[in-house]
């Protein structure tokens, strides 16, 4: 039988760079998939910085104006091209990290992507978790085990711990068996990251990191620092850092210039990794190779995980239609929430 053809389905593209006032709704014909492809209904899509980094030209990749924008959808499968394998028409599914946003972007009512960037939506799953999961806790994944070694029974610091991201850290070093050491820049979230499993919370702003941390542990310091600040905190952190510990630096919020606490490393034997979840998943746009096997680990342990209640979603609010999506990056811009923005449509 002959693939049918494209579909109309309204799409968010962006004709020049800046904030949310510059993202415009229109009306467009979505193709049939090609082979390998995997056309997606769109049900509930989650913002990630990375969004309001590309839409203002400052990601990884620079967009091809006019662009479309963003990463984290879930709906359902609504045609396939030839040769697709893992899924059919009717499935749910949900995004992964392994695409480029310049080449694939889902913000709209149908979207295209690879197959390899897609998986099915664990069952126990609605839509607004469904488009809220795969880019924390895939990156955790390998930033945590892969790198950071993490076992049961160590001692974990997490900085910026109420991002989508570190709260989903949060969930997988207690699901491991260690104990969390959470920050946060004032005492205001303290609640919520106890509330989601922390066992320690440290405001970085009223406390001293580095004394707070020895007392804690007894003088010894944490097994794994998991960082997505760095700046003017590497020092502090590294010294936060037991002998022969890591330091997996995963973002770069704070990319003011500073001096590489070099001697601290050296001295501790403290092991230092930097990487982005697409090291693992891959990036044709950045020519960084694929690693099915990586992708296929980390799949297992979400979907798992998930499925079993250890691995919960934190959604910090919702936004109802498409229309609603520049409010929806608004307020995550402002960066009083803690979880995940979700739009439905």
């Amino acid at each position: 039988m002959a693939p049918a053809g494209g579909k109309q389905a309204r799409v968010y593209r962006f004709n020049e760079y800046g904030g949310p006032e510059k993202l415009q709704l229109k009306e467009e014909e979505v193709p049939y998939p090609s082979a390998g492809h995997v056309r997606v209904r769109v049900e509930a899509m989650s913002l990630n910085n990375a969004d309001s980094l590309f839409l203002a030209n400052q990601y990884l990749e620079p967009p091809a104006l006019p662009s479309k924008i963003g990463y984290e959808i879930a709906g359902t499968v609504d045609a396939i091209g030839e040769g697709v394998k893992q899924f059919s028409v009717g499935d749910r599914v949900s995004a992964i990290p392994a695409f480029s946003v310049a080449e694939y972007a889902n913000f709209a009512e149908l979207t295209v992507l690879p197959e390899r960037a897609l998986m099915h939506t664990p069952r126990n799953l609605d839509k607004i978790q469904a488009a809220s999961f795969t880019f924390a806790y895939f990156t955790n994944y390998y930033g945590l085990f892969d790198l950071g070694q993490l076992k049961p029974f160590q001692t974990v610091l997490i900085t910026a711990a109420s991002s989508t991201t570190g709260l989903a850290a949060i969930s997988m070093v207690r699901a491991a068996g260690s104990t969390v050491i959470a920050t946060s820049r004032s005492s205001a979230k303290a609640d919520a990251l106890k509330k989601a499993g922390a066992n320690y919370v440290i405001a970085t702003a009223e406390e001293d990191l580095v004394e707070r941390v020895h007392a804690i542990t007894g003088g010894k310091g944490v097994d794994i620092a998991y960082d997505c600040i760095a700046g003017p905190m590497s020092e502090a952190i590294v010294n936060c850092v037991r002998q022969f510990g890591h330091w997996v630096v995963y973002g770069a919020m704070d990319s003011s210039p500073v001096p590489f606490p070099v001697l601290q490393l050296m001295v501790k034997t403290v092991k230092l990794d930097t990487f982005m979840v697409f090291d693992f998943t891959g990036h044709p746009g950045l020519n960084i190779p694929a690693n099915d096997q990586a992708l296929a680990r980390a799949m297992e342990y979400v979907s798992r995980g998930i499925e079993s209640g250890a691995l919960p979603i934190v959604v910090d609010k919702v936004f109802e239609g498409l229309e609603g999506l520049p409010d929806a990056l608004r307020r995550q811009q402002k960066g009083t929430g803690t979880g995940k923005i979700v739009v439905e449509l």
